[in-house]
């Protein structure tokens, strides 16, 4: 059975894509850059 997906239903997983992205990023970039500062820290 192929059913489309309903746009209704894709709609709200772009937007929590959308709205979750810059808290993902956030969560996986700041330890690096704090890894990153601390290391090149004498």
């Amino acid at each position: 059975m192929d059913t489309p997906v309903p746009e209704r239903q894709f709609t709200v997983s772009v937007a929590l894509v959308v709205i979750l992205s810059p808290q993902i990023i956030m969560g996986v970039t700041k330890p690096l850059v704090e890894a990153v500062i601390n290391s090149q820290r004498p």
